[in-house]
Formats: C-alpha cells, structure tokens, sequence
C-alpha cells in the first residue's frame, strides 16, 4: 500500500476503503473476511456498515453505534431546550459527543 501525503490523496483512500468495504458486503462477505482482506479491523467495517445503514455522506467521520443508537433521544432533549450538558448528564455521555452529534445533525 503506498504511503499518500497530501490531505486530498487520504481522503480519496478513505472514500476508496469505504467503497471496497460496502462491495464486498453487498457480495455476502463477512465483516472479520472484509478486515482481512483490506487490512484493517472488523471494528472499522463494522462501522463504514452502520455509516452506510445510518445514511451518513461519505466524507463524515465515523459515528460510533452508541451515538446512533441514541440519537433520537439527543434530537428530542435538544428541542425541549436542553443544553448539551444537560443531556450529556442525562444519557451518560460527554457534552462534546453530544456537541458533535447536533453539530452534525443540524
């Protein structure tokens, strides 16, 4: 695999892997075959799978599970007029997730 420099270039790699990844799903592969293969960990599949279920553009940064899980609950706590800490406190998780997610979602 050849080392890439410039910023344009990693994402293209990036977008690239993604791309494979989702192929090789579409074709009945499974998650560890697809690590493998591409050289990288069932957890990065596993997460281009969720980025993809979820909707997510290509060019965003990974989501974790848990944050999807619990974005309806973020959305709603937000439209009531909760602050991100607050709902931070609330779901258990940090106010910069919670920051980032309504950042991402708006």
């Amino acid at each position: 695999m050849a080392i890439r420099t410039d910023l344009t270039s990693t994402r293209d790699a990036v977008a690239e892997r993604r791309a494979r990844v989702l192929e090789l799903t579409r074709l009945g592969w499974k998650a560890y075959e697809i690590a493998f293969e591409l050289r990288i960990s069932e957890r990065t599949v596993q997460r281009y799978r969720d980025n993809e279920r979820a909707g997510r553009p290509p060019g965003m940064p990974p989501v974790h599970r848990r944050t999807l899980e619990r974005a309806p609950q973020i959305r709603r706590l937000a439209e009531m007029g909760y602050g991100n800490c607050q709902i931070a406190d609330k779901i258990g998780m940090s106010p910069r997730t919670v920051r980032r997610y309504l950042a991402m979602a708006s």
